[in-house]
């Protein structure tokens, strides 16, 4: 036209005035002209400005200037690359779905033949042009027509779109994953309608890189259309046909999920309480039963807030969920666990009581429902009772698990959060009704010996020293030994044997002459034979010196008993020193009456005493409740400390330990006797046993009795108490020599002072803590507690989970310990092994 304007300036404004016939012949003359074939740099112009004419038409959705651009181009769309879009180059294809300009799109798939590539395209992300569509602001009729034109005439083109369906993005999502999290129910219908069975089962079964099936990506962002399209569509039936795989637990048979989640788990995981509600809804539709034990689990691991965890698991356990059911985890990795093992490590007290309470209650309901169903009323009370039984052991169970891992945790078996919330966790299923038993105490007592003393595993495999491991302590027998000063008569030589123990009945011939005891006898039971059979015999004579060796103990009521000064002060080094003074006071004042001493006990206490000392013990003026005998032989300890009378602290500790804490260990009832001695004083050393479990340390009186075990631990006192493997009917059988060797040689565990009593004292805190949790002792630490601002019951669980941080770190304590006295017997033997 005369004007110095180029070519390619005409071009651009012909696209942009819609001018197709000078396009048309611009773009003829273009394409056709040699001279401008021959020059590269205009090519490559003119190369640039069908891509730049391409991009316009398609963003400016003018389906008809695309058309005259392709019909006047060679080659352009498997060539041409656009815009950037999000960073990355797209083809014309890709654009025209994304801004969903259905002409341009259905214009661009008709121009493709087999041989073109543009169709299979991906961009960076490796996404196709179908990905743009689900992500854009497309309609259903163009994607109807976009399926109708690649599924119809050639069979390459259903191999492409075959092809297309299946393709995966960098993040392994297919279109139809990027449809769902975009909440088109629209695209999705128009897919399911539309794709063969075949097809479909695959596109709904593929996971993404986050594991999650198209289904499972519509939970996760909350597409509540598409999920009821997909459930009524049975699209959960389709993604969960897999057969998991099954294996052995304790002969229960468990099931391995190797499938993605259920749609119900997935929602539970974002803690969305609006899905789990829709899901719940449409239960009866969706094809398959829910693993709604599976989501209950995978809400406590969730990392949503404590309020919205207490609302759905009270909602999924409602809907069937089972806690007290093991379940493995979705990926088949771990150990299988309770949804209340779960719980206790990873809510508060508060949300794990809820499991709990709830779980027990659907139970109840379920067991109520079950009898009144008119279907099973004809069944026999047995059919009823052995499916309640079989579930109340699966509830106790798990509940015993889950407080033995929450005991576990709180000794740094698990991670810092979980051992945070470890102890309020237990007491809460302390409260709830776990019941600890003494296997299970056994258990926690291995566990924590394993982990805390590397030393002895290593001298037990490479020494080769076997000690009695820890068993239940209704099979427990102690055994003992105390030495009997002063048994026999004067001017005779003490010689006994197990035969012949007469030569020892001379202190309790003394003492059965005491109108007390007689008293006593008449009274209360008394455990001694030979003392019932000797009650009413006489001495043929009584030596004058000892007639003369008389004192007066004096004790509160103004009662007075008088005793043989040389027998009690052989006993009690306070009473000697006491007897002494007293003698030297009377010499200075030239008394001739008998020496007087004070003690500031109850009468009934020192006559317990008295009968200890000149019997070996206590025989008589038991009550008949165990609650005031124990509380009495708590007191007969503190006054055994304080009198330094360490052989009483001894009968008083085995019979704490002892299921017949009122029998006698005289000399005469002991089962082996022989004599000792020691720089010329000469001895009876008398060896009983006594059998667990205690009836005298229960919940109500275990603190009381660990607190006497706390203040008398830190003395030394040179005694020791051995645990025979063997039961103690064994044990009775024994031969007395075997009973002796194994003494000696330290063959039995050897126990200091008082540690046998502190671990069954903790044994009974972990077997009977909820009545500890009653006890007068433990309300009344928390009745003393200076803080009056904190609610009572708060400062309770303080309290309880202080008592049992303490119990365990005495467990841990006796492990220790335990196995330090083991390595060194091993270490013994061994060197006496090799020098042998």
């Amino acid at each position: 036209d005369g004007s110095d304007r180029s070519p390619l300036t005409v071009l651009r404004e012909a696209i942009d005035n819609n001018d197709e016939a000078v396009l048309k012949e611009l773009l003829l003359f273009y394409r056709d002209d040699q001279q401008s074939k021959n020059n590269t740099d205009w090519r490559s112009q003119y190369d640039a400005f069908i891509d730049q004419s391409i991009y316009t038409a398609v963003k400016e959705d003018k389906p008809r200037i695309l058309r005259v651009i392709l019909n006047n181009s060679h080659n352009c769309l498997d060539r041409c690359r656009l815009g950037k879009q999000e960073g990355h180059l797209v083809t014309p294809l890709m654009m025209a779905a994304e801004l969903g300009h259905g002409g341009c799109l259905l214009l661009l798939l008709s121009r493709q033949d087999r041989n073109s590539n543009s169709i299979l395209s991906r961009d960076e992300k490796s996404e196709t042009f179908f990905h743009y569509f689900c992500r854009g602001s497309g309609d259903e009729s163009t994607l109807r027509s976009m399926l109708k034109e690649l599924s119809s005439g050639a069979k390459w083109k259903q191999q492409q779109l075959a092809k297309l369906l299946l393709t995966k993005n960098n993040s392994s999502k297919t279109f139809l994953h990027i449809a769902c999290e975009n909440d088109r129910v629209d695209f999705v219908e128009t897919f399911l309608s539309m794709c063969g069975t075949a097809t479909l089962s695959k596109m709904l079964s593929m996971t993404d890189n986050q594991c999650q099936t198209p289904l499972l990506a519509s939970v996760a962002a909350n597409s509540k259309n598409v999920v009821m399209c997909l459930i009524m569509w049975r699209v959960n039936n389709l993604s969960l046909q897999k057969t998991p795989s099954r294996i052995s637990n304790g002969g229960e048979t468990l099931e391995q999920k190797d499938t993605p989640l259920c749609p119900l788990a997935w929602a539970a995981k974002s803690g969305n309480l609006e899905m789990i509600h829709l899901l719940l809804q449409f239960i009866d539709s969706s094809g398959n039963d829910y693993r709604v034990t599976e989501a209950l689990l995978s809400l406590l691991r969730s990392t949503c807030t404590e309020d919205i965890k207490a609302e759905g698991l009270q909602i999924l356990i409602q809907a069937g969920a089972n806690p007290f059911l093991e379940t493995i985890l979705p990926n088949g990795v771990g150990e299988p666990e309770t949804a209340i093992t779960v719980a206790s490590k990873t809510v508060s007290a508060q949300c794990l009581q809820i499991v709990v309470d709830c779980g027990r209650g659907e139970l109840s309901s379920r067991q109520m429902l079950r009898r009144r169903d008119p279907k099973l009323r004809q069944q026999p009370e047995t059919f009823f009772v052995s499916l309640e039984a079989a579930e109340n052991q699966q509830m106790d169970l798990a509940l015993t698990n889950a407080l033995f891992h929450c005991l576990c945790a709180s000794c740094g078996r698990y991670g810092h959060n979980e051992e945070m919330l470890c102890l309020p966790s237990a007491v809460a299923l302390f409260k709830c009704g776990s019941r600890f038993e003494e296997k299970d105490v056994v258990r926690l007592r291995q566990n924590i010996s394993a982990e805390s003393s590397v030393i002895s595993m290593v001298m037990r495999n490479c020494l080769a020293i076997s000690y009695p491991p820890l068993s239940i302590a209704a099979n427990n027998c102690f055994v003992t030994s105390y030495r009997h000063f002063g048994a026999a008569s004067p001017g005779k030589t003490l010689k006994v044997n197990d035969l012949d123990r007469s030569i020892l009945e001379y202190n309790s011939h003394l003492m059965r002459k005491m109108a007390w005891l007689k008293e006593d006898v008449k009274q209360f039971d008394c455990s001694c034979p030979w003392l019932l059979a000797n009650l009413e015999s006489h001495l043929k004579s009584e030596d004058p010196l000892v007639s003369q060796d008389r004192v007066i103990l004096s004790t509160l009521d103004n009662k007075h008993f008088v005793v043989h000064g040389e027998i009690v002060s052989r006993k009690s080094a306070k009473i000697a020193s006491a007897v002494r003074f007293a003698e030297m006071k009377e010499i200075s004042t030239n008394s001739r009456s008998i020496p007087k001493i004070q003690l500031e006990i109850e009468p009934r206490l020192c006559k317990f005493m008295l009968q200890h000392i000149y019997h070996g013990s206590i025989c008589s003026g038991w009550s008949s409740d165990n609650d005031q005998n124990c509380r009495e032989i708590l007191e007969l300890m503190m006054i055994a400390e304080e009198f330094l009378c360490t052989s009483l602290i001894q009968e008083c500790e085995m019979r704490l330990l002892s299921s017949d804490p009122t029998s006698c260990f005289c000399w005469s009832c002991a089962k082996a006797v022989r004599s000792c001695s020691v720089g010329g004083v000469h001895y009876a050393e008398c060896a009983y046993g006594v059998e667990g479990p205690s009836s005298l340390i229960t919940g109500s009186s275990v603190l009381d009795v660990l607190a006497i075990t706390q203040y008398l631990e830190p003395f030394e006192m040179k005694y020791g108490v051995h645990k025979c493997p063997s039961s103690f009917i064994s044990f009775k059988n024994m031969a007395t020599s075997t009973i002796w060797s194994n003494i000696g040689k330290d063959k039995w565990t050897p126990q200091d002072a008082v540690r046998p009593l502190k671990d069954v004292a903790i044994n009974t805190i972990f077997c009977q803590f909820p009545q500890v949790l009653q006890s007068s002792s433990f309300q009344e630490s928390v009745f003393i507690d200076d803080d009056c601002t904190e609610p009572h019951e708060s400062k309770a669980s303080k309290h309880a989970a202080l008592l049992l941080e303490m119990s365990l770190e005495e467990l841990s304590n006796s492990q220790v310990s335990r196995s330090s006295r083991a390595t060194e017997i091993g270490i013994q033997n061994t060197i006496a092994f090799q020098s042998k």
